[in-house]
């Protein structure tokens, strides 16, 4: 039985989407920004999009990551509702060394064998039209890409503003300038 549950549990694929409120942290973008381009790595060299994030979007479910020691636990023997509600419960959490990130989740269960086509933009379960506010490049974006992306948006009829990050001359902070 308690196979079975647990087999009808993982039946259903689990997708997170992961945000940040500041588009210019630094180890935010050590961690997550960088650009695999073949078998070379480029530190910085990847994009952060920025959106407007309203009503709808916590409508879906976007929440704040809890930042706490006390890990949340799953019971595979409860209820199928339980283990939802834990499971969710337990995505919206991390140790409290993260809590520079300042996460924020919007967290969605797929069915395992659904058919779903390349084209994600008209398949996805959600959507949040005309809610990119812009494209921020990170320091060491190549031109090219930006290049593309920005040739992409114009295909598609998108006037998103693009942006990139830089280090202030004085400070040495990161900034975001317009391109």
């Amino acid at each position: 039985s308690i196979i079975e549950q647990f087999n009808s549990f993982i039946s259903n694929l689990v997708r997170v989407a992961c945000f940040t409120t500041h588009p210019v942290n630094k180890p935010m973008w050590s961690h997550y920004g960088n650009l695999i381009d073949g078998s070379r790595t480029l530190e910085h060299g990847g994009i952060c999009i920025e959106y407007n994030c309203g009503e709808s979007w916590r409508n879906a479910g976007l929440c704040p990551v809890s930042y706490s020691s006390d890990r949340p636990s799953i019971n595979m023997i409860g209820s199928d509702h339980e283990r939802l509600l834990q499971l969710t419960k337990a995505m919206f959490f991390k140790d409290p060394k993260w809590g520079y990130e300042d996460e924020w989740r919007i967290a969605a269960y797929m069915e395992k064998n659904a058919f779903y086509p390349e084209n994600l933009e008209i398949n996805s379960r959600l959507q949040f039209p005309n809610c990119v506010l812009s494209v921020i490049f990170g320091l060491n974006a190549p031109d090219n890409m930006i290049e593309r992306v920005g040739n992409i948006l114009n295909a598609h009829g998108r006037n998103v503003p693009l942006k990139r990050i830089v280090r202030d001359s004085s400070t040495q902070e990161f900034v975001i300038t317009l391109i």
